[in-house]
């Protein structure tokens, strides 16, 4: 049985930063995102989920800024979800 994670990454003004912690449980990366999103110098925190070396299986999930869910949106050629 493949085992899912959550990943949050965050963008600054200055960098968009890698995958900063991974969860077991979506509930516990929203959580991170939104209380990470509202940090000094933090533009957004982004949960995405995937399976454990599934490759392709990574998904969107979740995007915050300033403590407060986004709604979805798509920028460009690429459909990029979130901004970072």
């Amino acid at each position: 049985m493949d085992e899912l994670a959550f990943t949050v990454h965050v963008t600054r003004a200055d960098i968009s930063g890698g995958v900063e912690v991974i969860f077991q449980t979506e509930r516990d990366a929203r959580a991170f995102a939104k209380s990470r999103s509202q940090d000094q110098g933090v533009l957004s925190a982004s949960v995405t989920g995937f399976l454990i070396g599934v490759f392709g299986s990574r998904q969107p999930v979740a995007w915050y800024s300033d403590g407060n869910e986004q709604p979805p949106r798509y920028h460009g050629s690429k459909r990029q979800f979130y901004p970072t």
